[in-house]
């Protein structure tokens, strides 16, 4: 527990640090012109818009197909007690501060020991990948917990968990959702032993 702990102290900096500035400046609007868009999403789930988006094209509002669902409902939590744009920065940086606490979680339970842990998790938070998502504003693609997780359960046939980590990774973006499904593919075929053919798809 106290290990767990001392992660969850590094992960945080490095939360704010990447989302510098938008923390601890939370009315900080990022210039990419995704992020307001994120901010009208979250706030529409709050108010119940499902299928259109009355933020957009008032008064019928613009039929809409959210995507990167987790973070835009921590957003609508937020967005109980916020403003959208703190509620968004807060959002996005929960739900960044999740894939690093996830993924240590998970490297623990592959027995990759404490150190090769915080390397997975601070990885997960830093990739070039997450990078780009946050400067781009694409908070979709910040999935790598979800992606970690169904690749351990495929791994030790823990389908519950499995289905759990593919609705979070499918909820997220088509984008991942295709490599999470690539995931399931590749290890059932791994567990028919046609490890060859695996050998032949291109990474």
């Amino acid at each position: 527990m106290r290990h767990f702990l001392i992660a969850v102290l590094i992960f945080i900096p490095l939360t704010f640090l990447l989302r510098w500035p938008t923390l601890p400046f939370w009315n900080t609007l990022p210039l990419e012109p995704n992020s307001p868009l994120h901010a009208l999403a979250a706030l529409g789930l709050k108010n119940g818009d499902l299928l259109s988006l009355t933020y957009l094209q008032w008064p019928q509002g613009a039929t809409v197909r959210y995507i990167g669902w987790p973070t835009l409902l921590i957003t609508a939590f937020f967005n109980v007690f916020l403003n959208p744009i703190p509620a968004l920065n807060i959002g996005v940086a929960t739900w960044l501060l999740i894939q690093g606490i996830g993924s240590y979680w998970i490297a623990l339970r592959a027995k990759w020991g404490i150190g090769g842990a915080l390397i997975c998790g601070v990885g997960s938070m830093s990739s070039v990948t997450i990078l780009q998502a946050l400067g781009n504003g694409q908070f979709e693609n910040i999935s790598i917990f979800g992606l970690l997780w169904l690749w351990l359960a495929c791994q030790k046939n823990w389908n519950l968990e499995a289905a759990l980590a593919l609705i979070i990774v499918l909820f997220s973006s088509p984008y991942q959702g295709i490599v999470g499904l690539c995931i399931v593919l590749l290890s059932m075929l791994q567990k028919r032993n046609l490890k060859p053919l695996i050998y032949t798809v291109p990474i």
